[in-house]
C-alpha cells in the first residue's frame, strides 16, 4: 500500500518535470520588424470637458431631439467608409 501511495504522490511532480518551460532562444542580432503603423499613432489624449449647467444641458438635449438625435449621430459615424475595415494586405 505504501509504494502505491508514494507513486500517486510523486506523479504530479514527475509530470511537471517533463514539461519544458524553457524560453525559445533568439539568435543574436535578430531584429523584430513591424510591418504596419502603430496602434497608438492616432491616439488622442483625454481632454476634460468644461462643466456646464445641468438644466441648460438637459434643455439642449430636449431641443435637438433627445436620445434619438445621438443614435442618428452614432449611426452616421458607423456607416462612414473610413470606419469600415479594409482588406488586409498579405506580406
Amino acid at each position: 500500500m505504501l509504494p502505491v501511495l508514494v507513486v500517486l504522490l510523486l506523479l504530479p511532480s514527475l509530470a511537471a518535470a517533463q514539461q519544458s518551460n524553457a524560453p525559445v532562444p533568439v539568435p543574436l542580432g535578430a531584429a523584430f520588424v513591424t510591418t504596419g503603423p502603430s496602434a497608438f499613432s492616432s491616439y488622442q489624449t483625454f481632454v476634460d470637458e468644461p462643466v456646464v449647467n445641468w438644466k441648460s444641458a438637459n434643455d439642449t438635449v430636449g431641443r435637438i431631439g433627445g436620445w434619438r438625435a445621438y443614435a442618428k449621430e452614432a449611426a452616421a459615424v458607423a456607416t462612414k467608409p473610413s470606419a469600415q475595415p479594409g482588406p488586409v494586405a498579405k506580406p
